[in-house]
This record gives structure tokens, C-alpha cells and sequence, in this order.
């Protein structure tokens, strides 16, 4: 009888908002996400969206609200489509979150969950990119969000690769935070698909998650050791985040 009790009232239980960890979970709804192996949004659209005007508005305003996420999201429920806002909200907490690695830039720039724990900050990249030549265009292969990318664009032309058209969308848009997109760009391409040209100056953070969880080892992550090997024989001069 109790548990039948106990069950009766956990079904009453009213369900909790996206929000910051509360006392009914030991993680918040943004902290689970991260278990899916893609934790990007729905798909082109949803980025195409969010990196617009209309989002942008909204986005400023959720940033400057000392209002709890959770209160956020039922007021952008009124004028947007439940999954509209459930973005605006999301991506208001990373951008705060990510003003660890990113600083300033942070309040502007577009993330997800994943690639932004993946992400290089803001000053690793910077000295990375001190390290190349500023005339030189640069290959940043699985730029990702763009973190090491924005840093290589700053010092010259620089291009961008990933696999994920999302990826390469947010990218793009971060270049743009910068100011950076007119004489830097990124592209959607199989990275191991690629022919690296004689003479090519480039950057690799491999994909660490290609299994779906962390490795330290290489022969898991993506490209490999084979591709890495390949590149290196081909174009030697490189940096390779290991």
C-alpha cells in the first residue's frame, strides 16, 4: 500500500522546466543532452533560424534577463513555437557558460552542448595561430564550431572543414561574429576524403567522440593515425592538437 501511495504521488509530480540542476535531478536538462551522441538541433533549419534577426533580438534580451531560465522559456512559449524557444534558451545559457573560453566574443557566438566542451578557448587558439606565418592561407580540418578557426582567420585567410553541415553553419556564423568572413569561409567535406596539395599549411583537432565517448587514444579518433600520417608526409607544415 505504500508504494502504491509513493507511485500515486511521483505520477503527480509536476515535471521540470529546462532549467538550471533543481532538487529533483542531479543534472539539468542541457547536462543530459550531452549523453546523445549528436546533440545538434533538429537539423539546417533550426540553425538557419537561430542565427537570424528575429533570434538575435531575442537572444540579446535573454542575455541581459536575470530572470530563471525555466520563466524565460514560458515567456518565449507565447510568441514562438515550443521548439523556438527551447533554442533561444538553450543557447542563452552556453553563451554564458562559454564566456570562460571565449570571453566578450561569448555573448554573440553559437554553440551546442558538445562543441563547445570541445571547443579550443579563445587564448590556446591565439597562440596557436601566433605560430603560422600571417600571409599563408590555413586548412583548419574539424574546425567545429570555430574556435581555433576565428583565431587562424584573425591573422590571415583561413578556411574551415567539418563533416556536419550544422557545424560548418555555425561556424560560418562565428567567423561573422568576428568579422572575419570575408576573407575566410568553411565547407562541408569527409575529412579522410580529402587530398591535402603539396606545400599546404593546416590545422587537425581530431575528433575525440567519433564513438560517442572520449578517447585519448588516437586509433579512435577521427581522422585517425592513418589520414594524420598521410597529411603529414603530403604537407608537413602543420599543427596537430593531439
Amino acid at each position: 500500500q505504500r508504494c502504491g501511495l509513493a507511485a500515486a504521488a511521483l505520477s503527480q509530480t509536476k515535471p521540470c522546466y529546462p532549467c538550471e540542476p533543481c532538487h529533483h535531478h542531479k543534472r539539468s536538462f542541457w547536462e543530459a543532452r550531452v549523453r546523445h551522441e549528436d546533440d545538434a538541433l533538429s537539423d539546417l533549419a533550426d540553425y538557419a533560424w537561430l542565427t537570424g534577426n528575429t533570434a538575435a533580438l531575442l537572444l540579446e534580451e535573454c542575455l541581459v534577463d536575470q530572470a530563471p531560465l525555466h520563466r524565460q522559456l514560458q515567456r518565449l512559449r507565447k510568441v514562438l513555437s515550443p521548439q523556438q524557444a527551447g533554442l533561444v534558451v538553450e543557447l542563452t545559457s552556453l553563451r554564458r557558460r562559454a564566456e570562460t573560453k571565449f570571453g566578450r566574443l561569448a555573448s554573440k557566438m553559437f554553440f551546442t552542448e558538445l562543441a563547445l566542451q570541445q571547443a579550443t578557448d579563445l587564448w590556446t587558439a591565439s597562440y596557436k595561430a601566433s605560430r603560422l606565418k600571417n600571409d599563408q592561407p590555413v586548412h583548419d580540418y574539424c574546425c567545429g564550431l570555430g574556435g581555433d578557426l576565428m583565431a587562424l582567420a584573425r591573422r590571415g585567410p583561413a578556411v574551415g572543414w567539418d563533416r556536419s553541415a550544422e557545424m560548418a553553419h555555425l561556424a560560418t556564423a562565428n567567423l561573422d561574429v568576428l568579422g572575419a568572413s570575408e576573407h575566410s569561409q568553411v565547407r562541408v567535406q569527409e575529412i579522410e576524403a580529402m587530398a591535402p596539395l603539396p606545400g599546404e599549411v593546416w590545422h587537425l583537432d581530431p575528433d575525440r567522440r567519433s564513438s560517442g565517448w572520449r578517447s585519448t587514444q588516437m586509433e579512435w579518433h577521427s581522422p585517425g593515425p592513418e589520414f594524420i600520417e598521410h597529411l603529414r608526409k603530403i604537407a608537413p607544415d602543420g599543427v596537430l592538437k593531439l
